[in-house]
């Protein structure tokens, strides 16, 4: 074998090792949680729970243990829907990722006309992308992230990628929640909407953080 070809090997060696690791050690999985204990008063955001009467059971339907559908109003704004998502293990329930808001959207009609990243608390932490989207007349605007480990938050790509092969090799874990907030665009004022969202998106993050804790 040539010499050139040593790195290339190594490469796929490590792949096979790293692929065998993940499959056949066994994962830990974390307790339960139940965002329905998220206040429904949150600052001056009054909530209520919703359906959604187009899919019967919803949790089985996209592989998750919990599941949170709420809407939150507040005077002089426009209604933001609060949509929270968890699977214990998408190791065991693999296809749960392919109703990630970035999926799920275009699957319902809704074409994406801009997305990028934000950091909203400047420190890197708290990690979110904001989608705007339009269907027909209609235009919508979306916050959400990824939660692992309680306070590790991504948004999808190559990063989230690295962080789900560190779970699942040194932590034995391969459970998410996914944090998606949204809002219809009523003006032309889209800054205002996503400001808003992201707003809401540290306020409830606080309650989503604590209730990850407890399940460990």
């Amino acid at each position: 074998m040539q010499a050139r070809y040593y790195p290339l090997v190594a490469i796929m060696v490590i792949t096979a090792l790293v692929s065998a690791f993940i499959t056949y050690v066994p994962e830990r999985i974390p307790g339960d949680t139940d965002f329905s204990t998220i206040p429904y008063a949150i600052g001056d955001w009054k909530g209520r729970d919703i359906k959604d009467d187009t899919v019967p059971d919803l949790t089985k339907r996209i592989y998750a243990s919990d599941i949170l559908y709420r809407e939150y109003e507040r005077p002089g704004r426009a209604p933001v829907t609060v949509y929270l998502t968890r699977c214990p293990s998408v190791k065991k329930t693999p296809n749960y990722k392919y109703h990630l808001p970035i999926y799920c959207y275009i699957g319902s009609g809704w074409s994406i006309e801009q997305q990028y990243d934000i950091a909203p608390d400047d420190g890197g932490a708290f990690r979110a992308r904001v989608m705007l989207m339009r269907k027909n007349d209609q235009r919508l605007a979306t916050v959400f992230y990824l939660v692992t480990r309680r306070d590790v938050r991504m948004t999808p790509g190559i990063r989230q990628r690295l962080i789900d092969i560190v779970n699942r090799m040194v932590f034995r874990r391969s459970d998410l929640t996914v944090v998606r907030i949204s809002s219809p665009v009523v003006s032309d004022s889209v800054e205002e909407t996503v400001a808003a969202l992201e707003q809401f998106a540290r306020q409830i993050d606080t309650y989503v953080t604590e209730i990850l804790r407890k399940a460990g």
